[in-house]
């Protein structure tokens, strides 16, 4: 696969560099046939924003960037999490797959129906998660999911807690 949108995370690959490589080793991905797969399970076989299966290319089954999804089992977390936010009474009738999990009660998310290079949204499942004002679903601090990937290396290179 060719990368375009995350030369930072193939660099941060193929260097090596950083005390979390040095501690666990250097991300590793999936192979084009285990992204199709997912591509079909949540996004009706359509592909998937190209800066998503880059990552999922470069360390969709180990990030080394603290980022916690699950791997293999982003489907299943995705869709575990669209159906507890819908009995909370938030229905996300679109697309999405979730890109980062905390304490398996609130996450970060992006649509999969927004281009190349998404917005991450946060969301939580459990009131005790949810913003301050109550919200269930909250903008998270990142312009794109390119720019959300490209903190969390900064942050690993520097040996930064997530």
């Amino acid at each position: 696969m060719t990368i375009h949108f995350l030369k930072n995370y193939e660099d941060y690959k193929h260097k090596g560099l950083g005390p979390k490589i040095a501690q666990f080793g250097i991300p590793s991905g999936l192979n084009e046939e285990e992204i199709v797969e997912m591509e079909l399970a949540l996004n009706e076989a359509k592909p998937f924003p190209q800066t998503l299966r880059e990552y999922l290319y470069i360390g969709g089954d180990f990030n080394c960037i603290s980022m916690n999804e699950g791997g293999k089992n982003i489907p299943k977390a995705s869709l575990y999490f669209r159906a507890e936010l819908g009995k909370r009474g938030f229905d996300i009738s679109r697309p999405i797959v979730m890109v980062h999990i905390f304490e398996g009660k609130c996450g970060t998310f992006i649509y999969l129906d927004e281009g190349d290079d998404p917005k991450p949204w946060n969301c939580s499942i459990s009131p005790a998660y949810d913003t301050d004002e109550g919200e269930m679903i909250w903008d998270a601090p990142y312009d794109s999911f390119s720019h959300m990937i490209d903190v969390h290396i900064e942050h690993s290179l520097k040996g930064m807690p997530f």
